[in-house]
């Protein structure tokens, strides 16, 4: 398993943000991760993923 930040650490730079476990990260698998973030510019959200997973499967 893997956790997901909602909002990418990379749009954090500079600021002092806090993180609520329960609202801001999501336990992921490796591979679905890696499809979150397959583009930079494009991340996908929890919903829009699962949505990818239940077409497939």
């Amino acid at each position: 398993m893997e956790v997901h930040h909602v909002k990418p650490l990379s749009t954090l730079e500079g600021e002092e943000v806090r993180i609520d476990p329960a609202v801001d990260l999501f336990p992921v698998c490796a591979n679905c991760h890696k499809m979150i973030l397959r583009r930079y510019d494009d991340v996908l959200s929890l919903e829009q993923m699962k949505k990818v997973v239940r077409v497939r499967h």
